[in-house]
Formats: structure tokens, C-alpha cells, sequence
């Protein structure tokens, strides 16, 4: 064996006496070296070990120090983005009246760095908000087309689109004169300056003047004409001109409000306290005017887009007069418990492009109107308590107002969600039951005589279904909790009730249910095993019976005090009508906080089975355990019965609906999440959460209404409200204590 090189004496001895050695005996003196040397080499092993556990103790001491120091570090930072995101949310609810764009974004913000409560009640403030920008503007006139205002002064004419906020186009001094004030014609071709007693007439377009000066006009504009505007002299007469001519068309009294139809044909002049005439430009002939009394106050009027009706507003109602007949054209638009308005001038009123809607200020707020069955649906409120006008944009979807006082600005409100259409088929009265995983609705016409199934998402329509053998005047239809079962009851009983296959469109086998007393399906229960089926007798009392699926047998009645059954809980327990909760089969009351009388069909049951939520006739909405029965929060929704009530799939949101509205609830906290959002417009009938936290509104007729909640989406859905994302200069301005991040994807 090799030697080993670089060693002590003492390790080659030790060596040596290992592997070297030849003689096998040896003397005292080398026995003590090497025994000595042994012990040397052990001690020196355990310094070594002691030497690298210590090292080994003091590195994982360190690593534990590193470690602490990290989450500390972590904790610090995930603190200090929740507190900056609650104030990023402080900061958005600030700004949503002043810069509403950006108080959307701030909110999209506030989530992405920390998805505190805070940013999420945000986050749908920003979904609820029905303002979308307010355009710091000059004195001028808003066009026709809601979107172009014109400003003219001393210096020239400036035109600004008020959705973009960019000036289009400016003309020089030489083109306005010593213009105060201007007006556009319908078709956007023509512009009318007024000033220093002379009115101009210029291509809006260019600024080149069109023709000769109007003299000895203290006032003039287009209203809704194309070729025809109206001016006041300097001796207080009212005058019709057609552009180009030389002379006018009418020359009459002193009027306060005055209106040209679109299209030229008739004109409007009415006086505050009630005198009026109105005139068939065409054939210069005066048509019949209603009946007013003296001083009856006549603050504005306003052609329909077809010009056959005249909206004509008054202290406390609008008056809609068909121009052609000379008879109101129906009853009068009014609200009960109606401020007496306090403004004056003929911009206070504006129709819809479509001609279905009208917007009316009111004190203290915008009150939007469906023209066909004088239907209240909106009111906007305005925060300086008046508008010096109001138009909506070309697009149907906006609605916006001149604040009454400087300084000015243009607020552009969405009202989208009351003027469009329908979303699912023709616009007629349906009645509207969405499955609970929110993917199909259910739409029954009256009278009865078929079930349409709609795909939600797609707005598809899936097919129809049989009501009722016999035409019935409607029909109740309720879903299994698991959506894949359809019950159909027409209405009036006595009738079968029939199930059905949502998947396949197909009829399952009928109830066996010789004593036809299978009328009114209630409720299915939760594992969906269990049908609860009523009838009512002659005596007019509402009898319930419960049939197991499976066999199509009923398995006996149920024991109620009063009332149907409106859900079935789990712990063998039924809610009722008039809001008992009893136990089945002994028909025992159980342990149950009510709320008072249900209204509608307004309860559910959280999809893990903890909760029953349920609204009330006084506009209440109760949320309680559902085994033990007690009551742990009530929140007051509107003055309205509560129309629907629905959990989120995960149970962390309850929706409440009255028409119009939607709320959405913490249901443990009873803490509201965000400000209310805007719900189908006449009888909101249904809600439902589907998968991916979408929540879906029905309504009477056919009308759906989406919103998403889970926060990612709404994120996204508020970016495409913004319009655009937050800026770096934003980001630093509202948030200097984080680094930039990217808001919208």
C-alpha cells in the first residue's frame, strides 16, 4: 500500500502501526506513542463534530432569521396593499361624481393590489354607477346628437365632442362676430349665432358664412328644425324663418317656449301662463291646442322624433298632445307625490331616438319615462339640484345634462340598461323563472299555452315545452335544484301538473295522481327526490302533498298551519307561505324567527343547506339558520315586497330584487355590497347566480339582465365601462406608494 504523503509523525505511526508494521510485538514506549496519538485523533474528531453542529445550529439560526425577516417582510408588504387598496377605494367613491372614469379604474385598482372588502364593494359601486363622465365645458349649446357642443364667444366658435372630450374644429372672430350664444340645426349642417341683436347663419362644418345677416333678433335657435328656427325680435314678437328665405314664415305674439318638429313640418308656441298655438307649417294653418287654464304654468314643450306627438310640461305632470287628432294623445305622465317643478325652458324634456322614452327635469333629479304605458322607470338624481338641459346621444344608450350654474359641465349618464330592447324574443308580458344554476329561463306567456326554454348566455331559444292540455290562463313552473327537471302547473286547477326533461325537451311520466289533486307545484326538495305539490279545495283551503320521484307516488300530505309550502329544507323541515316553518311528518312548529308574510315566491336556501334567505311584503329581507331557525340579519331593500331573492353558488352573496333594483348583500353581515344596480324595468320576477358568479335578472317582459360578480370579471366589465385604462400619471397621482400596475388586461 502507498505511503501517504504530507503527513505528521503522529499520523505516520499510526499509520505505520495500521498497515505497515512487521513485527507484531511491541515495546512499552511505542505502545504509549501510539495509544497517545489514538486519543489525539479522537479528540481532535469531537472538536470537528462540535465545530460543525455549532456552525450547522448557527446557520439554521440565521436561516430562521432570514425567514422570520421574509414574512415579516411579506406581512408588511401584504398590510401595507390592503391598506393602500381601502384607500384607493375611499379615494373612488370620492370621485364618482366629480371624474367618474377614473373613479371606475381607481376601483379596478384598489382589487388588483389587495382584494380587501373595501375594493370589492368598490368594484361594484363601479358596475351600479350610472355616471359616466363629466366634461368640464364652456357656455354653449349641446346639439341634437347629445355628443357636439358648440361654445361661441368674441374669439370664434369652438366645437367639442363631449364623449372624447377633444375639440373637432374652431372658427375665427371674423366667422361668430359678436356671437353669445349658438345653435345647431338637427342635421348638424348648420349653425345660427346670436349676438348684438343680429343673427348669422355659417357652415358648421367650415365657419363660412351662409347668406345675409337676420337683423333686429335679440334671441334665436333651431330646436329640433332642420331648415326652420324661431327668433325673438327686439320688440318681444315670435318669429319662424326657413333658411334662405327673406321674410318669415310667422310672425306672432310674445311666447315663452317655442318648438319646431323634427322634419320641419309644425311649430309650438306656447306661453308660460297657458296661451298657445299650434301651427301646420306646411299649409300655414293652425291646429287645435288643449284646453289650459289660465296661469297653468307651462315650464317646457318638446316634439316627438316622428312629430306627432307634443310633451308638454307642466308644474306637476307632462301633458302628451297628439298634434294631428288635437286630443291627448293618452293620460298624463305624473308621478305621485310630484315636486311642483321649479325651472323653466323648452331643453328640460328630451325624447329617445326611438321616440319610447322621455326624460323630464324634475327638482332635484332626471326622471326617465316609457312613453307607451306612461311607466315611471328611472330617476337620476342631480347633485346641484337642477339642469340647464338635458339630450340624449345618437346611440340610445347615454343621456346627458348641462348643470345649471357655472362652472359648467356636460354629465354623461348610462341608461342603458332601461332602453334597450328586449333581450329575448318579442317585447310581450311573459312570466320568467331562471333555473337555479342561472343557465335557462323558463318563459311562459299568458294566456298559457306553451313553456319556452332559453339559453341564458346565448340568448338562444332551446324550444317549447307543452303548458297545459287546454289553453290556461297562465302557468307556475318551478326547476329542481339541480336545474335538470322542469315542473309545469296551469293555471287555473284543476290540472296536471307535468315534469319535464331540461336536457332533452322531453315529457317525463306523469304523477300518479288518480284524485287529480296534483295542481300547484311548490318546491322540490333539496336533493331533488321529492316533489311538494298542492291543491285547493272547495272549502278554498290550500292542501300540499309530497310525491317521491322515484315511484311517482305521493307519500302523503303535509301538516301546515297556513299557506303553501314555499321551500323545503333540509332536517325534514318546510317554510310556508305565511312564513311558518314547521317539522314533517308531526307537522310541529320548529324553532323559526319569522319575518312576517313572504311575498312572491321570494326565498332561498343557500347551496350548502346553512341559510334560508327570504324577502317580505314590507320590503324586508331576512337571512336564518336553517337548523336552528334563528335570525341572523334583516336588512331593509326599498318600501316594494321583495320579487326574488337568490344566493351565490359559493354562499358569500345574496341578491334581493324589487322592480328596478338589485342589491347585493353580505348574507352573514347583512352588510349591503356595493350601491344598488339597475333591474329590469317593470316586475323584476327571477334572479339566479350561474358558475362564474354571473348574476341574472328576469323580467316581466322578456327582459335579462347580466351582471358579474366574480371580481376578475367585473374587473373586466368595469374596464370596458372606463373606456380606457388608468395611466401611469393617474397612478401616480392617486397611488404614489406602490409602483406602477397594470389595471386592464
Amino acid at each position: 500500500m502507498r505511503r501517504p504523503a504530507c503527513r505528521g509523525r503522529l499520523e505516520s505511526a499510526l499509520w505505520w502501526a495500521a498497515t505497515g508494521r512487521r513485527h507484531l510485538t511491541l515495546n512499552a514506549l511505542e505502545r504509549s506513542f501510539l495509544d497517545a496519538g489514538t486519543d489525539l485523533t479522537r479528540r481532535r474528531g469531537r472538536v470537528r463534530r462540535l465545530v460543525t453542529a455549532g456552525l450547522a445550529l448557527l446557520l439554521a439560526i440565521a436561516l430562521s432569521a432570514v425567514a422570520v425577516a421574509v414574512r415579516q417582510g411579506v406581512t408588511l408588504a401584504a398590510n401595507l396593499d390592503q391598506a393602500t387598496a381601502r384607500s384607493v377605494s375611499a379615494r373612488a367613491e370620492a370621485l364618482r361624481s366629480t371624474d367618474p372614469r377614473a373613479a371606475m379604474l381607481l376601483s379596478a385598482a384598489a382589487w388588483r393590489i389587495s382584494p380587501v372588502d373595501e375594493a370589492r364593494t368598490a368594484l361594484y359601486g363601479s358596475l351600479a354607477q350610472s355616471r359616466l363622465d363629466v366634461f368640464p365645458s364652456e357656455y354653449g349649446w349641446l346639439a341634437g346628437d347629445g355628443r357636439t357642443l358648440y361654445a361661441a364667444d368674441e374669439d370664434g366658435v369652438r366645437v367639442w365632442d363631449v364623449a372624447t372630450h377633444e375639440r373637432i374644429r374652431a372658427f375665427s372672430d371674423s366667422a361668430s362676430g359678436d356671437s353669445d350664444t349658438a345653435s345647431v340645426s338637427r342635421d348638424g349642417l348648420t349653425l345660427l349665432l346670436a349676438g348684438d341683436d343680429t343673427v348669422r347663419l355659417v357652415d358648421a362644418r367650415s365657419g363660412k358664412p351662409l347668406g345675409e345677416r337676420y337683423e333686429n333678433l335679440m334671441h334665436a335657435e333651431f330646436g329640433d328644425g332642420t331648415r326652420v328656427f324661431w327668433a325673438r325680435t327686439d320688440r318681444e314678437r315670435t318669429q319662424l324663418w326657413r333658411v334662405g328665405d327673406g321674410k318669415p314664415l310667422l310672425d306672432r305674439g310674445s311666447f315663452d317656449s317655442v318648438a319646431v318638429s323634427p322634419g320641419d313640418r309644425y311649430a309650438a308656441l306656447f306661453h308660460q301662463e297657458g296661451a298657445a298655438e299650434i301651427w301646420d307649417l306646411s299649409s300655414a294653418r293652425r291646429l287645435p291646442v288643449p284646453t289650459l287654464p289660465k296661469g297653468a304654468a307651462i315650464h317646457a314643450i318638446k316634439f316627438s322624433p316622428d312629430g306627432r306627438t307634443l310633451a308638454i310640461a307642466r308644474h306637476h305632470d307632462v301633458l302628451l298632445w297628439d298634434v294631428a287628432s288635437g286630443k291627448p294623445a293618452d293620460e298624463p305622465l305624473e308621478a305621485p307625490g310630484a315636486l311642483w317643478r321649479n325651472a323653466f325652458g323648452d331643453d328640460l324634456l328630451a325624447y329617445t331616438p326611438d321616440g319610447r322614452h322621455l326624460a323630464v327635469v324634475d327638482p332635484g333629479h332626471i326622471t326617465l319615462w316609457r312613453v307607451a304605458d306612461r311607466a315611471r322607470i328611472a330617476e337620476y338624481p342631480l347633485d346641484s339640484g337642477a339642469a340647464a338641459l338635458v339630450r340624449f346621444d345618437a346611440d340610445g344608450r347615454t343621456l346627458r345634462y348641462s348643470t345649471f350654474e357655472p362652472p359648467f359641465s356636460i354629465v354623461s349618464l348610462d341608461v342603458s340598461a332601461y332602453l334597450r330592447p328586449p333581450t329575448l324574443g318579442v317585447s310581450q308580458q311573459a312570466d320568467a323563472t331562471l333555473s337555479p344554476d342561472g343557465r335557462v329561463l323558463a318563459l311562459v306567456g299568458r294566456p298559457a299555452t306553451t313553456v319556452e326554454l332559453w339559453d341564458v348566455a346565448r340568448g338562444r331559444l332551446l324550444g317549447e315545452l307543452k303548458a297545459a292540455e287546454e289553453p290556461a290562463d297562465y302557468a307556475h313552473v318551478i326547476f329542481s335544484p339541480d336545474s335538470r327537471t322542469l315542473a309545469v302547473s296551469p293555471r287555473p286547477g284543476p290540472a296536471r301538473t307535468t315534469l319535464w326533461d331540461v336536457a332533452t325537451l322531453s315529457r317525463l311520466p306523469d304523477l300518479d295522481d288518480p284524485g287529480k289533486v296534483a295542481q300547484l307545484a311548490r318546491a322540490f326538495s333539496p336533493d331533488g327526490r321529492t316533489l311538494v305539490v298542492s291543491s285547493v279545495g272547495e272549502d278554498g283551503i290550500e292542501v300540499s302533498r309530497s310525491w317521491d320521484l322515484r315511484t311517482r307516488k305521493t307519500a302523503g300530505g303535509l301538516r301546515l298551519p297556513h299557506g303553501g309550502a314555499l321551500a323545503l329544507l333540509p332536517y325534514g323541515r318546510v317554510l310556508s307561505t305565511d312564513g311558518k316553518m314547521t317539522d314533517q311528518p308531526s307537522g310541529e312548529p320548529s324553532p323559526w324567527e319569522s319575518p312576517g308574510t313572504i311575498s312572491f315566491s321570494a326565498a332561498a336556501v343557500s347551496p350548502d343547506g346553512r341559510f334560508v334567505a327570504v324577502g317580505v311584503e314590507e320590503g324586508r329581507v331576512a337571512v336564518s339558520d336553517a337548523r336552528t331557525g334563528k335570525r341572523l340579519s334583516l336588512v331593509q331593500h326599498g318600501k316594494d315586497a321583495i320579487n326574488a331573492v337568490a344566493f351565490s353558488s359559493d354562499g358569500t352573496l345574496l341578491a334581493s330584487g324589487i322592480p328596478g333594483e338589485i342589491r347585493l348583500w353580505d348574507p352573514v353581515t347583512s352588510r349591503p355590497i356595493g350601491p344598488p344596480l339597475a333591474g329590469p324595468t317593470d316586475l323584476l320576477a327571477s334572479l339566479a347566480f350561474d358558475a362564474d358568479g354571473t348574476l341574472r335578472a328576469a323580467g316581466w317582459h322578456r327582459d335579462l339582465i347580466s351582471y358579474p360578480t366574480a371580481p376578475e370579471r367585473a374587473v373586466a366589465a368595469v374596464c370596458v365601462r372606463a373606456g380606457r385604462a388608468l395611466t401611469e400619471a393617474e397612478w401616480r397621482e392617486h397611488i404614489p406608494d406602490l409602483p406602477y400596475r397594470k389595471v386592464c388586461h
